[in-house]
């Protein structure tokens, strides 16, 4: 008899039957455990309400309402924008009231009744739905499209984001990455099966044209990051460091070893275009290693990447404190340019551990 704590799922889905040559429904619930990171269940068709059962473990997991975030624009009325088959793959915007409405009612009640949908985004044939309670994907399977899975993750599940933006001319799409403290599938150990991400990091393109990256990151934002433990340390607390010139300061490029800079300063501009924080966050100590920004504000350690050099395309990397399990700080030796953090997450995947470079003499 195998007993699994509803504190032990990070995520569950619920598949519905397909045509009538399919006789069976599915559900499954994804764990942090190895060994135990999916178990599924099959489920006759003509005898299961799969939508009573996605009820029931919803009311377990889910936990407690959530109030709908403030100013979030549904695009009620919105009508779906025909795309070229390019980009009819990305994400684009949906009419998120239309939605709500269409996942509270017979035949798809997916949605708590006190749950509601703030945006909604559809591909080719998925659909990516955020709720007050959770991240949606409704993914049609088959030619036909009639055996459809409905897959939840719970915001508390969420452990870090990135959006992307796009680059300009080739570049189609901006992207979304969401990593959660699932397991990722080991593999075999063979060439043929190697190791891949799973459950424990998820992606989402989205069309450049019709998304606005920077809204998708605030709502992320707004519903992912809680206030860090403590009093807000003031903005001063770290002064900036005057910038290396010449041979160091190329040196330090290339190692992209950072220094540190006006967290004050910084903190005006990403709170104003494009605003990046939110409204009560404050960026406490900044950093910066050539055009890349490393940010500790009061709420989460936030990574800012330049991709391209025309700072078209940009990685915006979110890492909660919350999501943080144990770092370490290692200062510099008597012949080394550099000191390191590491932190260490309670992600399995890439985001297991990662690491910050400071310039000797330029971070305390």
């Amino acid at each position: 008899f195998l007993t699994i704590l509803w504190a032990s799922i990070s995520g569950f889905s619920v598949e519905t039957a397909g045509s009538f040559l399919d006789g069976d429904c599915e559900t499954t619930v994804f764990t942090r455990m190895l060994g135990l990171q999916k178990l599924t269940q099959d489920l006759r068709k003509s005898s299961t309400d799969i939508f009573a059962v996605q009820k029931a473990i919803c009311n377990r997991v889910l936990g407690a309402d959530a109030a709908p975030l403030p100013n979030i624009n549904r695009l009620d009325g919105h009508a779906d924008p025909t795309t070229s088959w390019l980009g009819r793959e990305n994400a684009r915007p949906l009419d998120a009231a239309e939605m709500n409405r269409a996942l509270h009612a017979a035949p798809t009640p997916v949605l708590q009744g006190s749950e509601r949908c703030e945006l909604a985004f559809k591909g080719r044939r998925n659909v990516t739905v955020f709720t007050t309670k959770r991240l949606l994907v409704i993914d049609p399977k088959g030619w036909s499209g009639k055996r459809v899975e409905y897959l939840s993750i719970p915001w508390a599940s969420v452990l870090a984001f990135e959006v992307e933006t796009a680059g300009k001319t080739f570049d189609t799409d901006a992207e979304l990455k969401v990593w959660t403290d699932m397991m990722f599938d080991p593999g075999d150990g063979t060439e043929d099966n190697p190791p891949t991400p799973y459950m424990s990091m998820l992606e989402v393109d989205f069309n450049k044209k019709l998304c606005d990256m920077t809204i998708v990151g605030r709502y992320l934002s707004s519903r992912c990051l809680q206030p860090a433990p403590g009093v807000p340390i003031a903005p001063s607390v770290l002064m900036a460091s005057p910038p290396d010139g010449g041979l160091e300061g190329f040196i330090s490029k290339l190692g992209h070893d950072q220094r540190a800079i006006d967290a004050g300063e910084l903190d005006k501009k990403l709170h104003t275009s494009p605003r990046l924080l939110l409204d009560d966050e404050n960026a406490v100590m900044a950093f910066q290693a050539g055009k890349d920004l490393t940010v500790f504000t009061t709420r989460r350690v936030f990574l800012i990447d330049f991709q391209t050099m025309s700072k078209t395309k940009v990685k915006y990397t979110s890492v909660p404190y919350s999501s943080i399990c144990a770092f370490s700080a290692e200062s510099a030796g008597g012949w080394d340019r550099d000191s390191q953090v590491y932190f260490h997450t309670r992600n399995l995947w890439d985001m297991r551990t990662f690491a910050l470079d400071f310039r000797k003499g330029k971070a305390d």
